[in-house]
């Protein structure tokens, strides 16, 4: 099994302002990554690089074997926010069924077949929402519409899933309902979230990568105790002690 990403020597920059700083990261195919660090610290912009939405100035993104803007494999995103208008009126099922949107030419008197319908409906129940898909969208709260965007993104029939803080403003049992359904999925679908919720999510993922515009740990989730913010960026020599622990640096 190979790579799903390969991030090397990646620099970001917005005019002036440095985002990422010389990141190299790998995601193993079928891997399940958190990544965490402090507001502003490029987290948002790592996923959107990997999307290809954002252009680095130095280094590369490869997924899957290709660079983003040649990738010819379904991605699915959810986004860290999102805004609508609540009066607009528009159903749960609908909004899942735009995720279907690219499988098929759309032309005009576009209608979804019933595969379509199919998985729709489907990632609805398997997500607990099933009963709202006649439900207009302003009518739902936070973690049911994080639930439909996840939907969503999985109508794609992705081979990767990239999450950009999708339990911010979510209640806790909706959290960890959304953690252990991404591990679920995890078998068939490359998950990469991003989360302040680190305690909540640590049960669920297969690595963690600290970042805060450079990558300061990667490998196993066992920072569960530690302060993270005295590290070395990876890579560097470390001078051991108790304010700088010493970790074995490694892909996943």
């Amino acid at each position: 099994m190979g790579y799903a990403i390969e991030i090397k020597n990646l620099s970001v920059y917005y005019n002036s302002i440095c985002a990422l700083s010389n990141i190299n990261l790998t995601v193993d195919e079928g891997g399940f990554l958190a990544v965490i660090g402090p507001n502003g610290g490029g987290k948002s912009t790592l996923l959107k690089t990997v999307l290809g939405y954002v252009r680095p100035q130095e280094g590369q993104v490869v997924v899957f074997g290709k660079k983003p803007e040649g990738f010819d494999m379904p991605v699915g995103y959810v986004p860290q926010s999102y805004s609508f208008d609540r009066q607009f009126p528009i159903r749960v099922l609908d909004v899942v069924l735009t995720g279907r949107l690219g499988k098929s030419s759309f032309k005009p008197f576009f209608r979804y077949g019933k595969k379509d319908l199919e998985l729709a409906l489907n990632l609805l129940e398997v997500l607990g929402i099933g009963r709202l898909k006649d439900r207009q969208m302003g009518q739902l709260s936070g973690g049911q519409i994080q639930k439909v965007l996840i939907a969503r993104a999985l109508a794609v029939e992705p081979r990767i899933l990239l999450l950009d803080e999708p339990t911010a403003n979510v209640d806790g049992e909706s959290k960890s309902q959304i953690f252990k359904f991404l591990k679920e999925i995890n078998s068939r679908v490359t998950v990469v979230l991003v989360t302040h919720d680190i305690e909540l999510v640590y049960p669920y993922v297969k690595s963690v990568a600290y970042l805060n515009r450079e990558l300061y740990y990667c490998g196993k989730p066992e920072l569960k105790d530690i302060a993270v913010q005295p590290f070395k960026p990876c890579g560097e020599p470390d001078p051991g002690g108790p304010s700088s622990p010493t970790f074995e640096n490694h892909g996943w």
